[in-house]
């Protein structure tokens, strides 16, 4: 299983189990898309930074990758012909934004491991198909 970090106290909106849930529903579509366990990366959830990102530590390798997770009820998708602004910030409550975050950061580690181009169009079909398969209701509103 992945490793995780919670911060000290959770925003009061939040639920642990939805973090859970979000946690399981992103794995479950990541681990079918690419048959990864991702068990050496740690998911760190934080409410005080301004988005989500993956990193590793080129100095320290002994430091495992690293998703950090911006806890918000947000999906924020790249447009796809741009890829470098976003198309939609759309308001879904914290479970399918959450889950979404871990899907788009997880990605860019699956391609940081296969040697893949290290784009953000992956990470946005993934996105799309992960609401598409899991939130329905969201991907037609947002599509």
């Amino acid at each position: 299983m992945l490793s995780l970090k919670l911060p000290k106290q959770l925003p009061k909106y939040v639920k642990l189990q939805d973090i859970n849930l979000a946690i399981e529903l992103a794995y479950g579509f990541l681990s079918a898309r690419y048959g990864w366990k991702f068990n050496n990366v740690l998911l760190m959830f934080q409410w005080n930074v301004t988005r989500s990102r993956y990193y590793r530590n080129k100095w320290r390798r002994d430091l495992p990758p690293t998703a950090c997770i911006h806890i918000d009820p947000r999906v924020a998708l790249y447009a796809m012909k741009t890829l470098g602004e976003y198309h939609q910030v759309t308001n879904t409550g914290y479970l399918p934004a959450i889950a979404t975050a871990i899907v788009h950061e997880l990605t860019h580690h699956v391609q940081h491991e296969e040697d893949r181009s290290r784009g953000e169009l992956e990470t946005t079909r993934n996105e799309l198909d992960f609401l598409r398969l899991n939130f329905p209701e969201w991907y037609s509103r947002i599509m």
